[in-house]
């Protein structure tokens, strides 16, 4: 058995540090030799157009995590930029324009978590039946996964 690297995967929960890199599987790895492998460009094809959404839904979550970070700045920047001439005014209630703000922020914050993990699931659900469907005459493919992070898997196909 030897591992192909699926390459530009991300880390969900850190979205904003993620390389422009387009998610496809390794058509040439250096652990095997794919000559002897009769469907194994049709294979590739199928995989990389299983996780073609997937590179779609990294850019998405990307600029939605700099989005939501820039937010962030901006309603913290704006409500102490006055602090220290006006502080008694922040301390008796100046919640709305703080609060509001941080709770919307925040539960979009989650809503592009979530979203992504979820097609993450399904585009890796996808090319498990993918590798199921070309695992034939001696050739078996197999997703696997390794722990990334605290709660996140990097994937790869086992030959």
């Amino acid at each position: 058995m030897s591992r192909v690297e699926i390459t530009g995967q991300f880390n969900v929960n850190n979205a904003i540090c993620s390389s422009r890199q387009p998610i496809v599987i390794e058509r040439n790895p250096s652990s095997i030799s794919t000559t002897g492998i009769s469907n194994w460009n049709q294979f590739c094809d199928s995989v990389n157009e299983a996780l073609g959404p997937l590179t779609k839904s990294k850019s998405c979550v990307r600029f939605g995590s700099l989005f939501m970070h820039a937010c962030l700045v901006l309603v913290v920047g704006a409500n102490f930029v006055d602090w220290p001439s006006n502080w008694r005014k922040h301390l008796r209630g100046n919640t709305f324009t703080f609060i509001v703000p941080m709770i919307v922020i925040t539960n979009t914050y989650i809503l592009f978590y979530y979203l992504s993990k979820g097609t993450l699931l399904l585009i890796m659900k996808k090319v498990k039946e993918v590798c199921s469907q070309y695992s034939a005459s001696g050739v078996t493919y197999t997703l696997k996964s390794e722990r990334w992070g605290r709660s996140q898997k990097k994937y790869y196909v086992e030959v």
